[in-house]
């Protein structure tokens, strides 16, 4: 290229620059806005506290914390996604993920 073909090419964008500055300043700021509202939104759903288990029996004495366990009789596992029959499912104690699963019957695709 020659130089008045740069120097054309330069001067048409100084012209486009100076024509559409504020709309360019806008769409950068407005862009850089929503990045930071992604990044606030996805860092306040992240939970960090612990899940904790309960059972409505146990009483919140050492004595009886180990022995407790051992009285259960089943464990209540509700199955959610994509299983034919979601739902709440009793098993016996020392069940498997793999028997909650089965007993909902069958995986959808």
């Amino acid at each position: 290229m020659d130089e008045s073909a740069q120097d054309t090419i330069q001067s048409n964008a100084i012209a486009f620059f100076k024509t559409y500055k504020i709309p360019i300043i806008l769409g950068g700021v407005s862009l850089l806005c929503i990045i930071v509202a992604l990044v606030l939104l996805v860092k306040t759903s992240q939970s960090v506290t612990p899940i904790q288990f309960s059972h409505s029996d146990i009483r919140e004495d050492s004595s009886t914390l180990g022995t407790e366990s051992a009285n259960l009789k089943a464990i209540a596992v509700d199955v959610e996604g994509a299983v034919a029959y979601p739902g709440v499912i009793s098993l016996s104690v020392g069940s498997r993920v793999e028997d909650a699963i089965g007993g909902s019957v069958h995986l959808t695709a």
